[in-house]
């Protein structure tokens, strides 16, 4: 279905558009005009939170680092909340106003409560004394006269007296232990551009040192020892060293009273110089369809159009299935989007799969300026997910060919869903608002923790 809409595209833009195609090297760089953002962070502990209203209530769980990622639209004014039973957070709340760009790093510091000493008297001590005295004396007189006279007196006498004290003395303390200091890694995370990358923590209270490790793969790149003069609110430090493009990680520790803290957990990042590169992927099947779906990332300088994107799969190294698909999208440069290749048939014995170099064209086309003002998103079977909301157009001329392009995130931030549906009402005037509905296939039984939402057109 994906392919042959491609074609339409392409006969919609030469027929209907004064846009053009040129190879990737003739066109300069445009302005990225983002749609939707991305809030990242950490809470402290897992299993935390986080509620916010976007058209209704939305939560997002940090996962097992106390990390979180969530998606609102450009333009979105908020509260985000984190809540955990046992924790208190710092701060209580973030509020945002008008959000216009991604923002890392937004942490929260977890307390864990302190329960009261308890000491519990109970007293119940128990003696019983039992005295019981049953005197029976008999007297008998015999006379001569054959008279007789008997007395028999008797006399008994008990005395139970019970008192029961029982001392039962329970004290009992639990004592929290001292909550280990680490850093929170806010950058470089996700796809950059930039190879000598700054390096940005939270800084740790009475730490007199910083180290940070870079690895690539698990090769160590550098590990660097850094004062605590580098920090003011934040920690941050640049490298001298040149690194290439490719994927790596790190972690950072703080040194406290002359000892060495833990070192945090690993964040990820990936170096793209040029052009469009597959930074994720997934594949799972759903009835008879394998599905590969992932996001590509532009390092190019302009943006581009017809983004194909080709997948092999192999048994050992023999090829045994390809397929491929495009965009559905225009990526603005140092942007991300989702993409999704479905394949009718399984690929028969495949051990292994791998992309082959994005292909696209340059392009001065510009998106037209589309505001995404509602969103919610709800199970509706355990293959399928369906996100509904309303676009407004903010732009100043007529937007043909609206529509809206939706990932699907699970806990750990992995694609497991990608698609996109035209509005209602796709040929958007100025000011008008219109509706949008996307059913979106992803693993049978997973669970959606957050969404991302863009939107294109023509114009």
């Amino acid at each position: 279905m994906k392919k042959i809409f491609c074609f339409q595209i392409l006969l919609t833009l030469l027929l209907a558009f004064s846009c053009f195609v040129v190879p990737a090297s003739a066109a300069a760089p445009e302005a990225n005009p983002e749609i939707a953002y991305t809030i990242t962070g950490n809470a402290g502990v897992a299993g935390v939170v986080l509620s916010w209203d976007e058209g209704g209530a939305h939560t997002a769980t940090t996962d097992s680092n106390g990390d979180y990622i969530i998606n609102v639209s450009s333009g979105w004014s908020g509260t985000i909340t984190p809540a955990l039973s046992g924790y208190e957070f710092s701060p209580s709340n973030r509020f945002y106003n008008s959000v216009g760009a991604d923002a890392p790093g937004e942490d929260y510091a977890a307390t864990a409560h302190t329960p009261t000493p308890t000491a519990t008297l109970t007293e119940s001590p128990t003696v019983t004394v039992t005295s019981t005295a049953t005197p029976t004396p008999t007297i008998t007189s015999t006379r001569t006269s054959t008279k007789t006279r008997t007395r028999t007196p008797t006399k008994t006498r008990t005395r139970t007296p019970t008192k029961t004290i029982t001392p039962t003395v329970t004290r009992s303390r639990t004592m929290t232990p001292a909550p280990v200091k680490l850093p929170t890694l806010q950058a470089p995370l996700g796809p950059i551009s930039d190879t000598t990358p700054l390096y940005k923590w939270t800084k740790v209270t009475n730490a007199t040192y910083y180290q940070y490790e870079l690895l690539k793969g698990t090769t160590l790149v550098y590990s660097q020892n850094v004062p605590a003069s580098v920090c003011t609110n934040v920690c941050t430090h640049t490298p001298t060293q040149v690194l290439a493009p490719g994927s790596y990680r790190w972690r950072a520790r703080a040194m406290v009273g002359g000892v060495w803290q833990p070192f945090s957990a690993y964040k990820a990042f990936g170096i793209y110089t040029s052009g469009i590169t597959v930074i994720s992927k997934n594949t799972y099947t759903s009835g008879s369809w394998r599905y590969v779906v992932g996001e590509i990332y532009s390092a190019h300088t302009s943006p581009a159009s017809l983004i194909k994107v080709s997948v092999n799969f192999f048994n050992n190294s023999q090829l045994v299935a390809t397929d491929y698909t495009y965009a559905d999208l225009y990526l603005q440069p140092y942007e991300k989007t989702c993409f999704s290749i479905l394949m009718s048939d399984e690929p028969p014995n495949w051990t292994t799969y791998s992309f082959e170099p994005a292909t696209f064209y340059t392009t001065t086309r510009v998106r037209p300026k589309l505001t995404i003002i509602s969103s919610s998103g709800s199970t509706s079977s355990s293959e399928s997910y369906q996100i509904i909301g309303q676009v407004k157009n903010n732009d100043t001329v007529l937007s043909e060919f609206s529509k809206v392009v939706a990932t699907l995130y699970d806990s750990q931030g992995t694609v497991i869903g990608c698609d996109y549906a035209y509005l209602n009402n796709s040929d958007l005037a100025v000011g008008q608002t219109s509706s949008f509905s996307i059913t979106i296939t992803k693993p049978a039984g997973s669970s959606v923790a957050s969404f991302r939402l863009q939107t294109d057109g023509s114009k």
